[in-house]
């Protein structure tokens, strides 16, 4: 046409914009573009919105904005079309702020916008531009269109406000598959798998039937609360619609497997499915969240040994589970590949590696991992503190602590909580008057954490007065908080006041748990209460609560703490305890106590079985034997503890040369 000597008026340049947004022909755009500004048609609304048009189809979003900032007419269609651009790229946050400038100049967009304005207002959780948006459609008189109305439901759940979306769904004239499937996402994105489920049922009550992502989220739901049979009935639907091999249900289904517990099941249809980053994910997930970590771990190896690349949500789910298994070795060569891949300084990633080396006691490994990165986030400190705190390394959690604000990064609740207890830890009450002043000022002092976190750091403090004053003015007391208000009487000898609180918690519809319990015994035996603690032992039974190795320890320290050395070596071997270290260096530091030297021995001989290089088991024996006048003996006891120590050193040294 332009070789005929032929100039091109608009409405041939807006067919050829739209057919370069159709293919995404940039440089011929590009090209039509700079045709359009010589021929000086660039003031011209329609072409001014096609060139937008084409630009956000090209993925230049940034250059359409550019140009649309430029022009100083702007129509609907404009303003349509930079709206779902920026949808269509994800960039929800640019949507809604588009769209709340595009309301100051009172233009009321289509169809697709409003959706697209909605799909954003739920995605970024900004509910109240959504009820603005809401009401326009009111006014519209377009709420009960079908297509909008899902829209709403999904925007209403996504950002939790359920009893708004259940209104604009029961306004609908008639429901549809995808009204359903917005209650169902939404109920399952938040956790409530069993709501889900219920809406899932009485979808196919109504007639209508379950799409590929309906049947994902009921398959999730039934996974999250363990529902084999119900999974295992969608599992039939899903085979007789013959949708098992689709990606997304087969997923679902390996999940839903795992979920439950059946990895035999899971393992079949992984192995019928064709694989992908997200299925394997899935697989890994499902082991790691049941704690097995070899299995995650292999599975993990195996995707890699695929030619997949592990995603971060498989990497972050393996060292969750090496975390609570006895897998570090493993969590440490995982540690070795993130950091050739670059993943290291992943935020969720470091604060996964922080949170697995403080668990096994590895807390300065945890610092490196911290102290590496570029930003620390809140809940890494956190990770490192609590470790720190776990570990009775009260000024090394403090220090971090102070850091932490050093750095201005804001504590959260959890964080004052540590560093509370870490003071109690090394009595820095200081601090803790420093700490409580802080969380006063962020009216965070009435938390139930922080709350008992502070009851916890003045009763070990010995300041049990305004232990009791922060107790008193707690608006709520959850188990935990009455549990550190007894803990607290009980370590300032306060045996009696810790059973009245024990009393007063249960007569205020409190129920106890095992923590109370071991609360309470530790109480008991501080203050030489035998009758008492017997009692709350036999009682705790009735309650339902089965006693652990802590309840065990307490009973054993309460009775020989008190003079019952024998009776307390009776109580342990009839429960089968002389198996635990603790219970044993309780006794044998109860028989040094009361000069009871043939308990001592027997208790001292099965702690050598169980760990010949424990210094503090020599240590006490030499104390027995020393008391009881018996020096040749201690004298052969330091020997063998020299011995023992000179031999645990050089095992580490071969340990540490080998790592």
């Amino acid at each position: 046409m332009q070789e005929d000597g032929v100039s091109p008026v608009a409405i041939t340049l807006c067919c050829c914009l739209k057919a370069c947004s159709a293919g995404s022909h940039l440089r011929s755009g590009r090209k039509i573009h700079s045709e359009i500004v010589k021929l000086g048609l660039e003031r011209d609304l329609d072409l001014h919105n096609s060139i937008i048009g084409m630009y956000v189809k090209c993925d230049m979003i940034f250059e359409s904005q550019r140009l649309f900032d430029q022009f100083s007419t702007q129509d609907v269609v404009a303003w349509t079309t930079l709206i779902t651009g920026y949808a269509e790229k994800g960039l929800y946050d640019e949507v809604v702020n588009r769209f709340g400038e595009m309301q100051i100049g009172l233009f009321n967009l289509d169809l697709v916008a409003h959706i697209c304005s909605l799909k954003a207002c739920g995605l970024v959780r900004a509910t109240d531009m959504g009820r603005q948006v809401h009401s326009q459609l009111v006014k519209m008189g377009l709420e009960r269109e079908i297509t909008l109305a899902s829209a709403l439901l999904d925007m209403y759940m996504k950002s939790g406000f359920f009893g708004e979306a259940w209104a604009v769904f029961n306004r609908l004239p008639v429901q549809s598959a995808s009204t359903w499937l917005a209650l169902i996402v939404g109920y399952e994105d938040h956790g409530f798998s069993e709501e889900a489920l219920s809406c899932f049922k009485r979808m196919q009550c109504d007639g209508f039937a379950p799409c590929y992502t309906t049947y994902s989220s009921g398959l999730k739901a039934c996974g999250s609360m363990k529902t084999l049979q119900m999974g295992q009935e969608i599992h039939g639907e899903i085979i007789q619609r013959g949708l098992e091999s689709d990606f997304g249900v087969g997923n679902a289904l390996v999940g839903m497997y795992t979920g439950c517990g059946l990895f035999e099941e899971a393992h079949k249809l992984f192995d019928k499915l064709s694989k992908d980053e997200a299925l394997w994910t899935t697989l890994i997930v499902g082991y790691a969240e049941k704690g097995l970590a070899d299995e995650a771990v292999c599975n993990l190896e195996q995707m890699t040994m695929g030619g997949f690349s592990p995603s971060i949500k498989a990497y972050i789910s393996t060292l969750q589970a090496c975390s609570i298994g006895s897998a570090f070795r493993e969590g440490q060569e995982i540690h070795i590949e993130l950091v050739k891949r670059g993943f290291d300084e992943d935020i969720y990633i470091e604060t996964v590696l922080v949170d697995m080396y403080a668990k096994y006691g590895s807390v300065e490994e945890a610092r490196d991992v911290l102290e590496k990165q570029p930003i620390q986030s809140t809940v890494s400190w956190n990770a490192l503190i609590a470790a720190y705190a776990d570990h009775g390394l009260g000024e090394e959690a403090l220090e971090c602590f102070k850091n932490m604000q050093l750095e201005g990064v804001l504590p959260a609740v959890i964080t004052y909580a540590c560093s509370l207890e870490s003071c109690g830890i090394v009595h820095a009450l200081e601090i803790g008057w420093q700490i409580h002043a802080e969380t006063t000022k962020r009216a965070l002092e009435t938390d139930p954490f922080i709350g008992s976190a502070l009851v916890g750091m003045y009763g070990k403090c010995g300041v049990l007065l305004e232990a009791t004053e922060v107790f008193d003015q707690l608006p709520f007391r959850d188990v935990a908080t009455w549990n550190a208000m007894i803990k607290a009487n009980g370590e300032n000898h306060k045996g009696n006041m810790a059973i009245q609180c024990f009393e007063e918690m249960q007569k205020q519809g409190v129920n106890p748990n095992g923590i109370t319990f071991i609360c309470l015994l530790a109480a008991c035996s501080h203050a030489s209460l035998v009758s008492e603690g017997r009692k709350y032992f036999e009682q705790m039974i009735e309650h339902g609560i089965k006693p652990t190795w802590d309840h065990y320890t307490c009973m054993v320290d309460l009775l020989g703490r008190s003079g019952y050395v024998c009776e307390a070596e009776q109580f342990a071997e009839g429960r089968n305890c002389l198996q635990c270290e603790e219970i044993l260096r309780t006794l044998l530091n109860a028989s040094k106590i009361h000069g009871e030297v043939d308990v001592g021995e027997r208790c001292f001989q099965q702690l050598l079985r169980l760990n010949k290089d424990d210094a503090g088991s020599y240590l006490l024996m030499a104390d027995i034997y020393t008391k009881a006048g018996k020096f040749g003996d201690a004298n052969n006891i330091e020997e063998m503890r020299i011995h023992a120590e000179v031999k645990s050193i050089g095992k580490k040294l071969i340990q540490r040369s080998l790592s």
